[in-house]
């Protein structure tokens, strides 16, 4: 008998439709309409297989509170898994819709894990979206990444940069 391994990896996209249907009072009379909107659902993937000492990010969409806690907690899980071997971050936002607050704020509990990690040595970090992209710095601010993080739209200076970046220890 031969024991075989096999890893799987699967994206799935959902586009939700929503009507929303509103009333309005004018004067003695009043008019309805609707509006249909294709909303996308969030999708998160962590990667430390694809490259050694690399882990791979990819948010996108509009993720809710649970996906942005199970992608939390996988992140953690995969640097964890690290065992104290250095890595590098490489994150992929470019797709990713603006995060509510309270989103925001459990993404940035995967920046404070990262950089409480003497094996932490930077990331960086591919955005599209200058909205996303100051949310993105603002938690990576408090998170305490943001010296070791370059944030841009140009993956070809991401890669210099993760190629370069060496954070000493906390």
């Amino acid at each position: 008998m031969v024991e075989v391994e096999v890893a799987v990896e699967v994206e799935v996209e959902v586009e939700v439709e929503v009507e929303v249907e509103v009333e309005v009072e004018v004067g003695s009379g009043s008019k309805s309409f609707s509006c249909i909107r294709m909303v996308r659902m969030g999708m998160w993937r962590v990667d430390v297989d694809g490259e050694p000492g690399i882990l791979h990010l990819k948010l996108s969409g509009a993720l809710t509170l649970t996906e942005m806690k199970a992608f939390v907690e996988a992140h953690n899980r995969a640097i964890d898994g690290y065992q104290g071997q250095d890595y590098r971050v490489w994150v992929d936002i470019s797709d990713l819709s603006p995060l509510r607050p309270e989103v925001a704020d459990v993404f940035e509990e995967a920046k404070r894990h990262s950089n409480e990690q003497p094996n932490f040595r930077g990331s960086a970090v591919l955005a599209s979206g200058a909205t996303v992209a100051m949310q993105h710095r603002r938690t990576s601010l408090s998170g305490g990444v943001m010296a070791t993080e370059l944030i841009s739209g140009d993956p070809a200076a991401l890669r210099a940069h993760l190629r370069t970046i060496h954070r000493r220890s906390p």
